[in-house]
């Protein structure tokens, strides 16, 4: 009987969306000077987590027709 050795690779690191995105990159960059190494890890771990709730762009939050509001302006005309 011959056994074979095969040689078992890890799998590669997978980077956080947060040092991948350049929006993500900049909020954590933006936050002050007091907030801590840890803090900033949390920080980024919860933009991964919830990366897809963020605005990444000026035109990639849509709209919807689903809420309505009215103002009321009473007798006063719109102002352009």
């Amino acid at each position: 009987m011959w056994l074979k050795c095969v040689k078992i690779e890890e799998p590669a690191t997978l980077k956080k969306k947060s040092e991948q995105d350049p929006v993500l990159q900049q909020m954590v960059a933006s936050v002050g000077s007091s907030v801590g190494r840890r803090e900033r890890e949390q920080l980024a771990d919860l933009l991964d987590e919830f990366s897809d709730t963020f605005s990444m762009g000026e035109n990639d939050l849509g709209w919807t027709d689903i809420v309505t509001h009215a103002i009321d302006t009473r007798d006063s005309k719109p102002v352009r």
